[in-house]
């Protein structure tokens, strides 16, 4: 078939997946990641579901290479997704509420999907910033639309693991950076709440640790997942202290107007 490359300048993942639906002519659409290897097959497998009407979109499977060592502290099931790891099942289904993708290994039918206006520029990742959850708000305002994702578990690709993303430092940056993907993606809301919704944060990671601790935190692979939880949470607190802040200054300068009229 034709390959036609197109060149988007403006940085970040979201700009290049609506620059690239913006382009595309056909009815469907795929998503990958630069990093990602499909396996053969891969393309059929993820548009089957659309082109035989029983979805709008599907989800497909994203294995971590399974040729890279890891290292003992890591627990791929516990905190794989930050790595990209999505393996959500063995069977096409409808994606359920409060059930996720990637846009790593994703399709849909491309008119409802730019009627769905799916991307958000606040978020998705971009050179030296891991945002991410622009994959929820393409997903939420697609399903808001009126379309139907499946999953579709045999639609593989295999994610790259260069050691750098093999490391602690590496892996707190990402969990902090999901914590402030996090906040922004609900941000309307929570910047009206008493302390811009860090009571959630809280009370999230206070049942986490105490999860962790009942795991037996002096083991690495717990202690790591520990240290990931404590950086969400840092990483929401962080952005709802923005928050707060933009509000008093708001206010601030509100009354200053008001003193001087």
């Amino acid at each position: 078939g034709r390959v036609r490359v197109v060149v988007e300048p403006a940085p970040g993942a979201t700009a290049a997946r609506r620059r690239g639906l913006a382009e595309a002519s056909g009815d469907v659409v795929a998503f990958l990641d630069d990093d990602v290897v499909p396996r053969p097959d891969w393309l059929a497998r993820l548009i089957e579901p659309i082109l035989a009407g029983r979805a709008d979109g599907t989800a497909g499977t994203v294995l971590l290479d399974p040729d890279v060592a890891r290292p003992g502290w890591l627990d791929e099931d516990a905190i794989g997704g930050y790595l990209t790891k999505y393996q959500p099942g063995d069977e096409e289904r409808p994606l359920r509420p409060g059930e996720w993708l990637v846009t790593a290994n994703a399709a849909f039918l491309s008119g409802r999907l730019r009627d769905a206006d799916p991307f958000d520029d606040r978020l998705g990742p971009r050179r030296g910033t891991p945002l991410v959850n622009d994959d929820v708000v393409l997903l939420r305002r697609f399903v808001a639309a009126g379309g139907r994702v499946h999953l579709a578990p045999e639609a593989v690709v295999v994610h790259e693991l260069p050691p750098e993303r093999l490391r602690v430092a590496y892996l707190l940056r990402r969990a902090w950076a999901q914590g402030r993907s996090d906040w922004r993606l609900d941000r309307d809301a929570l910047a009206t709440r008493p302390l811009a919704g860090s009571g959630r944060a809280v009370a999230a990671l206070t049942e986490q640790l105490g999860r962790r601790a009942r795991e037996g935190p002096w083991r690495p692979p717990v202690a790591m997942h520990a240290g990931c939880d404590i950086a969400r949470a840092g990483g929401w607190l962080a952005e709802a202290a923005q928050s707060l802040m933009a509000r008093l200054r708001s206010t601030a300068n509100a009354n200053a107007s008001t003193k001087r009229a």
